[in-house]
């Protein structure tokens, strides 16, 4: 995650990706983007390219179609998140919270914990969270691999009943044990780490920026770090 080198076009294009995924709930092709905003096909691809390169956008393997704009994920996962009359899909657990964060927003999030899965729902209410199940988010890449591949980075990010359910589901499967964050810090993490994506100004953070968010968040271990 280097610094951001975005021009005004490359911010130009990552909010309206941002606004059309809020009205649409998914998000557009760039073909949708060149018209609407009266670019030329290609500049709105070497835009994307860019905003992908930075960590702003994630397009699929083809290097064209949009797959995440954090925290809303192009296709449907185990994380669907209501909002009003919207469903949107959210990338893992984490984001299932970073979605109410971003729109400051009620929600409401109906999933299943993994590994035994059962059934639960938790939602944003007022601006706090209201998770009658409690659960654990296991995350289990450190933060310094997370740009290494963030779709499998992401795919993983998952949701658990207990400590002892993702040591048994990481034994199971041969999943690396990383760390585990309640369902609660993971909601105050998210407030501040998604509080600026919808700023037509945002650029992104360095990793000291991230550290510094994590810190704040009391995630202080070296799992945290850059």
């Amino acid at each position: 995650m280097s610094a951001p080198t975005l021009s005004s076009r490359d911010l130009q294009v990552r909010l309206a990706v941002y606004h059309y995924i809020l009205e649409h709930t998914t998000a557009p092709a760039p073909a949708t983007l060149a018209a609407q905003l009266g670019l030329a096909l290609p500049a709105v691809r070497q835009s994307l390219a860019r905003l992908h390169q930075q960590h702003l956008l994630v397009l699929e393997p083809d290097g064209h179609s949009i797959r995440m704009a954090h925290p809303f994920s192009a296709i449907p996962t185990g994380y669907p998140v209501t909002v009003g009359q919207q469903r949107f899909w959210a990338n893992c657990a984490w984001d299932s919270l970073g979605i109410p964060a971003v729109l400051h927003r009620d929600a409401r999030i109906d999933t299943t914990f993994t590994y035994s899965g059962e059934p639960t729902s938790y939602a944003a209410a007022a601006g706090a969270l209201v998770a009658p199940d409690g659960g654990v988010v296991h995350f289990p890449l450190p933060f310094r691999h997370w740009y290494d591949d963030l779709i499998r980075t992401c795919a993983t990010m998952l949701l658990f009943r207990s400590d002892a359910a993702v040591d048994a589901w990481c034994a199971a499967t041969g999943e690396p044990r990383g760390d585990t964050v309640p369902l609660a810090q993971v909601w105050a993490l998210s407030l501040e780490w998604y509080a600026p994506r919808l700023d037509p100004t945002y650029q992104g953070r360095t990793p000291a920026q991230a550290v510094a968010v994590f810190d704040r968040a009391g995630l202080r271990s070296s799992f945290w770090k850059a």
